[in-house]
């Protein structure tokens, strides 16, 4: 291989790192409740009500 075609595949490396961590990233903002209250609920669902009393 030649430096120029290493250096390209290097850089789409790089690319689809970045386009699955940006990814991995958006589904966390959207499938994580922001509502302190439904965090609680859900705590509150696997545990007891005392467990979840940290807030």
């Amino acid at each position: 291989m030649t430096g120029s075609s290493l250096r390209s595949s290097r850089i789409g490396g790089v690319f689809k790192y970045s386009i699955l961590a940006a990814l991995v990233f958006g589904v966390a903002l959207v499938l994580a409740p922001e509502d302190p209250r439904e965090q609680a609920t859900i705590c509150q669902r696997h545990h007891s009500f005392d467990v979840c009393r940290v807030w």
